[in-house]
């Protein structure tokens, strides 16, 4: 089962963006309001929850061989990410230090809980300024089970021919 988790959360920030844009926000009626903050509140829950219960399933699988394994590593480049997994339209990167880029897989799950501070920066700026259409961002949460940390991020419409996050390289190139 495969579910844009990013095209749900664009749709329902972007309403939410008009809704400020416009003003809106303070005078719609409660009913409306109510609607648009469920709704997103309710897709976060989804992702989160989702994004909990594949995380628990990759941890407790990492035993086993990989071709057993219900959720299969994904080959799909960059190295700060540490291993990867893609399942039900959630990309899930370990936050270990496998490569030697941190100094040890402390440093590494550090990383990741300053890549979500830095994500809730940007949303926080982009949904107060006057400009709310200047930045996009994905679904994003970070999972601790186990002694481990992983991030899960919603599937982005992005390939090697769009705009690159980051290097694969270990930033050789960028």
């Amino acid at each position: 089962i495969r579910r844009d988790w990013n095209n749900e959360f664009q749709d329902t920030i972007d309403e939410y963006r008009e809704a400020l844009r416009l003003g809106q926000e303070a005078s719609r009626d409660d009913g409306d309001r109510d609607s648009l903050h469920s709704r997103f509140a309710t897709l976060v829950q989804e992702f989160t929850t989702t994004s909990e219960v594949l995380a628990q399933v990759i941890v407790d699988e990492l035993s086993i061989e990989p071709h057993l394994r219900t959720v299969a590593q994904a080959s799909i480049g960059g190295i700060a990410g540490g291993e990867k997994y893609v399942s039900h339209g959630i990309l899930f990167k370990f936050s270990r230090d496998h490569q030697g880029m941190y100094g040890n897989d402390e440093f590494a799950m550090k990383a990741t809980s300053h890549e979500a501070k830095g994500l809730t920066a940007y949303m926080n700026y982009s949904l107060q300024t006057k400009f709310p259409y200047t930045l996009y961002f994905p679904l994003f949460s970070v999972i601790d089970y186990k002694g481990y940390r992983l991030s899960a991020c919603c599937l982005l419409p992005v390939n090697n021919k769009s705009i690159i996050y980051g290097s694969a390289d270990s930033g050789k190139t960028i």
